[in-house]
Parts: C-alpha cells; structure tokens; sequence
C-alpha cells in the first residue's frame, strides 16, 4: 500500500514538474515571439525612416541642382543681354564717331583721324577689359558652382555612412540581446536541472529514513529487548543525518 501511494506521488510529482515546465516553454516562447516582433518592426520602420530620409535627400539635392541651373540661366542671360547691350552701345557710339567724322572731315582732317583713332584704341582696350572681366567672372562662377557641388556630395555620402553605421549598430545590439537571452535560458535550465537532482536526493534520503523506520518498528515488535538498542541507534543516526 506505501508503494502504491509513492507511485502515486511520485507520479503527481512529476506530472506537476512537466506541467510548470510546459507553462515555462510557453512563457519563454511567447516572450521570444514578442521580442521577435520588436525586432521586426523596429526593422521595418528604420528601413522606412532610411528610405525616406534617401528620398529627402534625393529630392533636396534635386532642388539644389535645378536651384543652380536657374541661377546659371540666369547668369548668362544677364551676361548675354549684357554683351548685347555694351555691343549695340559700342556700335551707336562707332557710328555716331564715324558720322561725326564724315561732317568735318573737310575741316580738320588730321584732328579728327587722330581722335578718331584714339577713340576706337580706348572702345577696344575697354572692350578688351569687359571681355577679360566676363571670363573672369564666369570662371569664378564656374569654380564655385563645382565647389558647392562637392560639398553637397561629401554630405551625401556622410549620411549613408552615418546611416550604415547606424544598421550596423542595431544589429550588432540585436545579436548581443539574442546571445544574453539564450545564456540566460541555458543559466534557467542548469538551475531547473540542479533543483530536480536536489529534489531526487532529498525523496531517496527521506524514503531511505522511512524504510529504516519500519524496518526498526518491525524488529521492535519481534524483540522488545533489543529495540531499545535499535531505536537509540535510530535516533543517534538521524541526528547525524539531521
């Protein structure tokens, strides 16, 4: 009948362990499914934060480039009218010369040749100058314009780095939380195991002590004199054991 019972609770005990474990398993694989959505979806939005500050910066240096072409339109336009302008004065101002060179050219012939000729020298050094300080200006204009454009790319290509950099950290930080929670599950299962062989150590023990017991209750009954003895040398050994 004590075997039966110990059956049993052996039985019970090991029915309640399995039990508490399932729900553990379960617990453990609810808390990965819920840190597994974490991950995932902190990965979704950092890929859509990455994709829309890409297209944030496609559409700024989209804006900067046409902002620079309007502003070289512009430019020439304003050097083209410019040109236009100092040529059809330069051409007015030949004429009117040459006009006023046909009317006394009778008088003063040799005056006005001279004049004349020291006028168009200083209408071509001046136009000499507005050319050189044209291309000067253009140059100039040219140079920073390339200027502006390196610049933007050194911050173009700075982004992706940083951006890089960025997914790399995560990762990183991802492959270091799945290694702590797989440690902390092998530390779990250790101490489960250690607190299964304590619990079998204490059964045998005390199932030990309880044999003993009976076994002592029975010589008792079979010689009165020599329990006395038995049951001193009972009670020394559990004291030891205790």
């Amino acid at each position: 009948m004590a075997t039966i019972q110990t059956v049993a609770r052996v039985w019970n005990c090991r029915r309640e362990l399995l039990k508490r474990k399932d729900e553990v398993r379960h617990k453990k694989e609810a808390n990965a499914a819920v840190m597994i959505q974490a991950i995932v979806r902190s990965s979704k939005c950092q890929r859509a934060y990455s994709r829309r500050k890409d297209q944030i910066c496609e559409l700024e240096e989209k804006r900067k480039i046409s902002g620079a072409t309007k502003i070289q339109a512009t430019v020439r336009s304003w050097s083209c009218k410019r040109k236009v302008s100092l040529a059809r004065a330069y051409v007015v101002r030949i004429q009117r010369c040459y006009r006023n060179f046909n009317l006394i050219n009778s008088i003063e012939t040799s005056e006005l040749r001279l004049s004349y000729a020291g006028e168009l020298k200083m209408l071509y050094q001046q136009t000499a100058a507005t050319a050189i300080q044209a291309m000067v200006r253009s140059s100039m204009c040219q140079k920073e314009l390339l200027h502006r454009k390196e610049e933007a790319l050194h911050i173009h290509l700075l982004q992706r780095t940083n951006a890089a950099t960025t997914i790399q950290a995560v990762f990183r930080s991802w492959k270091c939380q799945c290694e702590m929670s797989r440690r902390k599950e092998q530390a779990w299962n250790i101490e489960q195991n250690r607190k299964v062989a304590a619990a079998t150590t204490i059964q045998s023990i005390v199932r030990s002590l309880e044999c003993r017991r009976r076994l002592l209750g029975r010589e008792a009954l079979a010689n009165p004199l020599e329990s006395s003895k038995t049951f001193c040398a009972a009670t020394a050994i559990q004291a030891i054991v205790r």
